[in-house]
């Protein structure tokens, strides 16, 4: 994670659902989704320490789209 390095945690990706969040728009445009969970019987704990990642998936989406018009 570029935000804070010495902060970043092991992600892992447990479900992937093709076409669950991407939704067609108006114009030909589309929306996607990214949405985040945290489960578990500790996730209430740990919650309050995560950093705000929004800045991340901004700029991972930014990334999606900019490929995505490219090809």
């Amino acid at each position: 994670m570029r935000l804070d390095p010495g902060r970043a945690f092991p992600v892992k990706v447990v479900e992937f659902e093709p076409l669950q969040h991407i939704t067609p728009g108006s114009n030909g445009d589309v929306e996607f989704s990214m949405p985040e969970e945290y489960t578990g019987l500790i996730a209430p704990l740990i919650v309050r320490s995560i950093p705000d990642l929004q800045p991340a998936f901004d700029e991972f989406a930014s990334d999606l789209k900019r490929a995505a018009e490219a090809s």
